[in-house]
């Protein structure tokens, strides 16, 4: 297969790339990795539902929650996912919703911004901050360690590089923080999550440690992206943006929309637990299987006109969030964040433009994640 999935020019446009793999070779082994990829969407969410076969285990970084597996996953997730109800993101929401409005007022007043630095990024991370009890203060620090995690867990897939000195700086900070926290409750999140319930049913201040290093990434960059990716949509079509005005209800659909068509999370690592058989393709036990999401949610087996933004798809059954035990705890706090910030947006400004064609735009120095490094934009 002829297809190189490390190159400078797929990370600005992935798309021909993963149609011809779904075409020719939907899953093959790149001989330069090792890795095995996995392209069409029934594929994809067989093995994100199938963590016997195709195992989460050392995938992360974070080795507590993204990076574990059935029993030891659940019982952390089980807890965690207390901190994501419904209820309570939604008594974030006053609190989201000004905080969006703030940083876009800001941007208005000065008539061009610069999306991605200036809204997209604060936004997730001061709310991981609210979320962890760390003070505002340490949001440069937060910013610093969110880009070396991402750029240190996309460099190579042998899993012995050296851990990056601000990886590493995360980790003493996190520890230390979490060790304060239990001692001196700080309360909301993190103290129900280290305190608040009975011993079987809390989590150490190591495992917070590690759920904190989990939320300063996937809390920020993932977030970061799908903004960065809903403005650019928005911003380069001014009949969508008339239409969100007249009809705020479907600014929500349009972020799903988002989701499926420019997915910020494109690849996410399994490995094969057993020799296993997929797409006519038997992988060895151990391999390194990755599912290509942003390929799944352009298949045309499954979304008509796959590469056409459809603000009126229904229903749009992406797996931008992934699928099964795995799918993420905070999807929907990462759907108010964006629909927070769009509502900003549209109601402040009569028109969103892009200054540079959206050619040009600069995507993150990622594999993994895709979004705009740096877009700026004009609000008349």
């Amino acid at each position: 297969m002829g297809v190189n999935l490390f190159t400078d020019e797929i990370r600005q446009n992935p798309y021909p790339a993963y149609e011809e793999l779904r075409r020719s070779a939907p899953v093959f082994c790149d001989r330069r990795s090792g890795v095995w990829f996995v392209s069409r969407y029934h594929d994809v969410r067989r093995v994100m539902t199938d963590p016997a076969s195709f195992s989460n285990k050392n995938t992360s970084a974070e080795t507590t929650l993204l990076g574990a597996d059935l029993e030891a996953h659940g019982r952390v997730r089980n807890v965690v996912k207390h901190a994501f109800t419904a209820a309570r993101i939604k008594a974030l929401d006053e609190s989201i919703h000004a905080l969006a409005d703030d940083l876009v007022a800001r941007g208005a007043a000065r008539a061009t911004c610069e999306i991605i630095g200036e809204i997209a990024l604060p936004l997730p991370l001061t709310i991981v901050a609210w979320m962890l009890g760390i003070d505002q203060a340490r949001l440069p620090d937060m910013r610093r360690w969110s880009q070396a995690i991402l750029l240190h867990g996309t460099r190579g897939y042998s899993g012995q590089e050296a851990e990056h000195p601000e990886v590493a700086a995360c980790r003493r900070f996190l520890a230390e923080h979490m060790e304060w926290a239990k001692h001196k409750p700080c309360g909301g999140w993190v103290t129900d999550l280290l305190v608040a319930r009975g011993a079987a049913d809390c989590l150490t201040s190591a495992e917070m440690a590690d759920i904190g290093f989990l939320l300063i990434v996937a809390g920020t960059e993932t977030t970061t992206n799908l903004i960065g990716n809903a403005t650019m949509l928005l911003a380069a079509d001014r009949q969508r943006q008339a239409r969100l005005r007249g009809d705020p209800q479907l600014i929500g659909l349009f972020v799903e929309e988002v989701l499926r068509f420019e997915s910020p999370v494109q690849r996410r690592p399994r490995f094969a637990a057993l020799p296993v058989e997929i797409g006519g393709m038997l992988i060895p036990e151990k391999s390194r299987v990755d599912v290509l999401i942003g390929s799944a949610n352009r298949d045309r087996e499954k979304f008509s006109d796959a590469d056409k933004f459809d603000l009126d798809r229904r229903p749009n059954e992406h797996v931008a969030f992934g699928a099964g035990p795995h799918f993420c705890l905070g999807a929907h706090l990462a759907r108010l964040e964006t629909i927070s910030v769009l509502s900003a947006m549209l109601q402040r400004s009569a028109d969103i433009s892009l200054i540079a064609p959206q050619e040009s735009v600069p995507y993150a120095a990622s594999f993994s994640v895709r979004g705009p490094q740096r877009m700026l934009l004009t609000f008349g």
